[in-house]
C-alpha cells in the first residue's frame, strides 16, 4: 500500500523531505533551496524525467514537484496531486527552488536501492541534510502502519464525513466474520448514491 499517489521511486524522497521540514520547523516561505540528489533508476533515464511539473500527471514523474508540495504542505495526497495546486503560484515558485540531480555515489549503491540525499538551505542561513529510509516506506519490507492506513483512507476519502468514515471502516474490519459486502457498498455509496471516494492510487 502506497502512502503517495505516484510511483513508489519518488516516496522515500517525499519521506526525507517530510522529516526534515517537520523535525526542524522549516516554513515554505523559510526555504531559500533544495539541492535533491538521487540515482540515475530515480531521474532520466530513470522514471521521474521531468524537471518542472504543470500538471498533475506530470507531477507524479517530477521530483522538484514531490519534494515541493511536501516543503509546502508536509504531505502530497490527492489534493496536492491536482492540477490546481501544481499550477498555483506557491508550487511553480517552490519547484523552482528545488535543484535534482543525479549524484554518482548513489548509483554505486545499486540500481535496486532507491536512495535520495536531500539538502534545505533556509533563507536564514540554516541548512538541514538528510538521506532517505532503506527499506522503503510503504514497500513490503516496511509497510504502512494501521494508523498510516487511515490517514490515507482519511485523505482519500474527505467526502464523507469522519461519522461515514468511522462507519466504512468498521464495516470492513468486521468483513471476514459478521460483516457482509452488501453493508459496506452501501455506506461506500454514501447518502446521495454516489461514490465519492478519490483514486487512492
Amino acid at each position: 500500500m502506497k502512502p503517495y499517489p505516484c510511483g513508489v521511486v519518488g516516496h522515500p524522497g517525499m519521506d526525507a523531505m517530510k522529516r526534515l521540514v517537520t523535525e526542524n520547523d522549516v516554513a515554505p516561505e523559510d526555504v531559500a533551496r533544495i539541492r535533491v540528489g538521487t540515482g540515475s533508476n530515480v531521474l532520466a533515464p530513470g522514471p521521474l524525467r521531468i524537471a518542472h511539473a504543470n500538471t498533475a500527471l506530470e507531477g507524479k514523474f517530477c521530483v522538484p514537484f514531490q519534494i515541493a508540495a511536501i516543503a509546502l504542505r508536509r504531505k502530497a495526497g490527492p489534493r496536492e496531486f491536482s492540477d490546481d495546486f501544481v499550477r498555483s503560484d506557491d508550487c511553480q515558485a517552490m519547484q523552482r527552488r528545488v535543484e535534482a540531480v543525479i549524484d554518482p555515489r548513489i548509483g554505486e549503491l545499486g540500481k535496486d536501492r532507491i536512495v535520495f540525499d536531500i539538502e534545505v538551505e533556509t533563507k536564514s542561513g540554516r541548512c538541514f541534510r538528510g538521506r532517505s529510509d532503506w527499506p522503503y516506506r510503504g514497500g513490503p519490507d516496511n509497510p504502512l502502519s494501521r494508523e498510516e492506513l487511515r490517514g490515507k483512507f482519511d485523505d482519500c476519502a474527505a467526502a464523507y464525513s469522519e461519522e461515514e468514515r468511522s462507519a466504512i471502516i468498521s464495516a470492513i474490519e468486521r468483513i471476514d466474520g459478521s460483516g457482509k459486502v452488501s453493508d459496506l457498498a452501501a455506506l461506500a455509496r454514501g447518502p446521495r448514491g454516489s461514490a465519492p471516494i478519490t483514486d487512492a492510487r
